[in-house]
């Protein structure tokens, strides 16, 4: 057991003899900051790989979901047409396109009363004309913000990332033969360098994507389409829930206005019944009354012709006897 533990001791020893020479640098020239620097690299990478290829996805994506949205794009036709119909007769009345940051301006141009836009109407008279463009943002699918800025982020780290290996193969050029540094960067300086290549392809695809979408809307490279069409995408959304809205006040107005009139007409038709009643109600009495008279008249006819009656038939009486 004692020699066991003795042979122990002793690797042990010439394992920490041997790390304590691998970051004091007795195998060559390299400072202990320079060899931490690449261990902290190495243990960095993947992480930032990860990080990057998120990034690079993200941008990729709004770039296609822009550039592949249909409705998009028959949106910004009928912009066009309405545009040139409210500049007829004038230099912009025959304009063959417009910048794509242009979209966003709609709703600064208000009407007297400043409630509603030219994107307001534009919204009404896409739901009246081709209501399947009111979905447009949806359609290509969600787009995240800042889609310059993550282009941009991009592009630095992986300058940072290939400096880092750069770095990784100075340290190992620089370390002696049989320096154990050499053979623990080797294995990873062989794997990072082909991930780092396939980084590189990725980075100038999605670089030539961005600038692309650009070129394809008639922009200069590096103008942010796809931020454009995210921040037009809610002032759109706004307006249609505005349009809405209105529509939903003036149905209520309508449906108070139509309420109010039965009330007013109910209310007529009662009064009218009321007046009848009334009207009938004296003309009721009238009735009875001249009844009364009527009845009272020919009593009176009938007494009258039967005492004329009588007094007729006395002479006869008397003359007979006679």
């Amino acid at each position: 057991r004692r020699s066991r533990n003795a042979q122990k001791i002793h690797w042990r020893q010439a394992e920490a003899r041997k790390s304590g020479a691998i970051f004091h640098g007795n195998y060559g020239h390299s400072s202990i900051a320079d060899r931490l620097e690449c261990f902290v690299f190495k243990r960095e990478f993947n992480s930032k790989v990860e990080e990057l290829r998120e990034d690079i996805t993200m941008v990729n994506n709004n770039c296609r979901r822009v550039g592949n949205n249909k409705l998009l794009k028959q949106v910004m036709q009928v912009a066009l047409v309405v545009g040139n119909a409210l500049n007829a007769g004038s230099f912009g009345g025959s304009a063959l396109g417009f910048k794509v940051n242009s979209m966003c301006k709609l709703n600064d141009t208000k009407s007297n009363l400043g409630k509603y836009s030219l994107l307001n109407y534009l919204v009404s008279l896409v739901e009246e004309s081709k209501e399947e463009l009111l979905t447009w943002p949806e359609a290509g699918g969600e787009l995240t913000p800042g889609t310059k800025e993550r282009c941009q982020t991009v592009l630095s780290d992986f300058s940072a990332l290939k400096a880092g290996l750069n770095k990784v193969s100075e340290e190992m050029k620089a370390a002696g033969k049989d320096d154990p540094i050499k053979t623990k960067l080797q294995n990873f300086f062989k794997t990072a360098s082909e991930v780092v290549d396939k980084l590189d392809v990725e980075v100038k695809e999605m670089a030539k994507g961005f600038d692309d979408l650009a070129t394809f809307f008639g922009e200069e490279i590096g103008i942010d389409v796809p931020s454009i069409a995210l921040t037009f995408s809610v002032a759109w959304n706004t307006a249609v829930a505005e349009n809405q809205a209105s529509k939903n006040i003036a149905k209520r107005m309508a449906a108070k206005k139509m309420e109010a009139a039965k009330i007013k007409k109910r209310k007529g038709l009662v009064e009218k019944s009321q007046a009848a009643a009334k009207t009938g109600s004296l003309l009721g009495s009238s009735h009875v009354e001249l009844r009364k008279k009527l009845q009272s008249n020919r009593e009176s006819r009938t007494k009258r012709d039967t005492s004329n009656m009588m007094s007729m038939d006395e002479p006869i009486t008397d003359e007979a006897n006679n």
